[in-house]
């Protein structure tokens, strides 16, 4: 453990935040943010990451961006998942504690005076846990899974007091600066079940582009690529919800990929001499 920060005086903390169709929230969290981040830093940043929202979160962050001199936008071009787009905030962070919270408001901007005090104790992470939580069905079911998992890998009584509400010391960063998210690095080598989880979590649109849309897509063997053409222009568009369908293209798409090349070619004879 390092050696305590001694308050206010030498502190500076930067705040991360993932928004994700957040355009309802995001004011208030920054509204609050502005009161209570000067009295207990000397510097402070707010950074907003906008992860693929299909609301205005974006253009909701451009304003509060020219509202506060504190706060920083980053849009991801895609929805990347929620700790992709932290690690964005934090590699953007400059100052010497980060502070990590949703943007739903359940983390309340008052309560990380808390934390800082844990750490002022010469800790390094201080994770906040919620008396009680008020997510949705899909969110609360992978926050159990999550915590599940981290249980039996650090402890019972660590990993069930894990949350996204936590604060540590920027250096700690260091530790993970080389580090590839998973999903980036299966770029390229999609199997035949990762299609499910893309559209579980909304994030058709690239493999979309690049499987689809590519003049050597397998599937122009069976179906009008110029249908299919269509069907990604109207969805893109938000025309027409087609995202069951064209994930069901997809998989197809990545089953015949698969498929060693020789069997969807006709039979051939070659002689030696």
């Amino acid at each position: 453990m390092d050696a305590p920060l001694q308050g206010r005086e030498r502190r500076s903390i930067s705040v991360v935040t993932p928004v994700y169709n957040g355009e309802g929230s995001v004011a208030e969290l920054c509204r609050r943010l502005d009161e209570v981040l000067p009295q207990i830093a000397h510097g402070h940043e707010i950074i907003l990451v906008n992860d693929g929202s299909r609301d205005r979160s974006w253009d909701v962050i451009s304003e509060l961006s020219s509202r506060y001199p504190a706060v920083r936008g980053f849009n991801l071009m895609r929805n990347y998942g929620q700790h992709n787009a932290l690690l964005c905030g934090i590699r953007a962070a400059k100052y010497e504690v980060i502070v990590t919270m949703d943007d739903d408001l359940q983390h309340p901007p008052e309560e990380i005076a808390l934390l800082l005090a844990r750490l002022d104790e010469g800790f390094d992470v201080v994770y906040g846990t919620p008396k009680a939580e008020q997510n949705g069905f899909l969110r609360a079911v992978a926050s159990r899974i999550t915590r599940l998992a981290l249980s039996s890998a650090v402890g019972s009584d660590v990993g069930k007091n894990v949350s996204a509400f936590r604060v540590f010391r920027t250096r700690l960063r260091e530790a993970f600066a080389d580090l590839i998210p998973p999903e980036i690095q299966r770029r390229g080598k999609m199997g035949f079940g990762i299609p499910f989880g893309l559209w579980f979590r909304g994030a058709l649109r690239e493999p979309l582009h690049d499987h689809l849309l590519s003049p050597d897509a397998r599937y122009r063997e069976y179906l009008s690529p110029e249908y299919v053409h269509r069907m990604v222009k109207r969805h893109d568009a938000e025309e027409a919800d087609l995202g069951l369908p064209l994930w069901t293209l997809l998989c197809f798409e990545t089953w015949l990929r698969s498929l060693p090349r020789w069997m969807n070619e006709p039979a051939t004879a070659a002689a030696l001499v």
